[in-house]
């Protein structure tokens, strides 16, 4: 385990605490479970959905430069919309004509592809706010 994980499992605690919440308390306002939670500040689940940041962010109060500082101490959790767009194009991703044979990773079009690139980013836009 690296200390970037044991990092963000420290990080969620402390403010957890600061708070003055109870696991069981942040659950409930966060909507995600106790052993979730638990298994976070001890570090046994390695890579948190962004969902799941967003909703502890905002169940713990966490504004602009500390929900960002939060959500950072995540590191390499956290998708990069350019990262995935700049790989896309270097590989010259084409869309397949039956994705369903490959998987549902796959894009029957250019415009499909585009339209989950455009989500993906507006997703990480409304994180970081």
């Amino acid at each position: 385990m690296s200390e970037v994980d044991r990092a963000f499992g420290a990080r969620l605690r402390e403010c957890r605490q600061s708070a003055g919440l109870s696991q069981q308390e942040l659950a409930e306002r966060s909507g995600l479970s106790v052993r979730a939670i638990s298994d976070l500040e001890r570090s046994r689940t390695r890579f948190p959905y962004q969902d799941s940041l967003g909703r502890l962010a905002d169940a713990l109060g966490l504004r602009d430069p500390a929900r960002a500082e939060f959500i950072t101490a995540a590191g390499r959790r956290l998708v990069n919309a350019e990262v995935i767009e700049d790989l896309a194009h270097a590989q010259q991703a084409q869309p397949v004509p039956d994705p369903g044979e490959l998987g549902d990773d796959f894009w029957e079009s250019g415009a499909e592809l585009e339209a989950f690139l455009a989500d993906l980013r507006a997703t990480r836009t409304a994180w970081l706010r």
